[in-house]
């Protein structure tokens, strides 16, 4: 039988950073069955910046039907409507029925207050040393290995763009192609922060 694998990690859109480090957020709905026990510690992230480590207070599973205003409330929505509308721009589609995992959190550690931007922005690894861990570790589409590929030959994201090689591009979507292998290299335990101080 396979075991759910414990998630380490929490990640969050830029917008709730203050929210979270303010403490106006303290809890997040993630669709499906997430295993997260009470009293863990996770990392906490926004748009690939660590920012700190929550202590999980509470986990409960609830239908979409089931949420409440006052649930919207901990998660940083003034209603339930505008939840909903943030859940679905998420992941798209979703049913009445549908589960989610509401987790419930604590801010016990932030980083914000004891580490520069630079040391925070994708944990300290450079954009050159996830494109490396990237080809190394992960199964990539052919299109993104060429752009990292491409990348590491020019050691600047404006160089890659405009390079010989002309890969269609914007500077945009290679942010969002970091961001995602930032959180695949995380999850997958390639990168230890620990090994950081963290």
């Amino acid at each position: 039988m396979n075991k759910k694998k414990r998630i380490k990690h929490l990640f969050f859109d830029k917008v709730f950073e203050q929210q979270i480090l303010s403490g106006e957020k303290k809890s997040t709905l993630r669709l499906g069955k997430i295993k997260v026990e009470r009293g863990s510690v996770l990392y906490i992230h926004c748009n690939g910046k660590l920012i700190g480590k929550v202590k999980i207070k509470k986990v409960k599973t609830k239908t979409l039907h089931e949420i409440t205003d006052e649930d919207a409330k901990i998660d940083g929505f003034k209603t339930k409507k505008d939840l909903f509308t943030a859940l679905k721009n998420y992941y798209g589609k979703i049913e009445p029925n549908q589960v989610f995992t509401q987790i419930f959190f604590e801010l016990v550690e932030n980083y914000t207050l004891t580490h520069s931007e630079k040391e925070l922005q994708y944990c300290g690894y450079s954009e050159e040393q996830l494109a490396e861990e990237a080809l190394k570790h992960l199964n990539l589409e052919n299109k993104n290995k060429k752009i990292l590929v491409n990348f590491l030959q020019e050691r600047n994201i404006p160089k890659t763009l405009k390079g010989k090689k002309k890969i269609k591009v914007s500077a945009k979507k290679m942010k969002k192609l970091f961001l995602k292998i930032y959180k695949e290299l995380l999850r997958r335990n390639v990168f230890k922060l620990e090994n950081k101080g963290f």
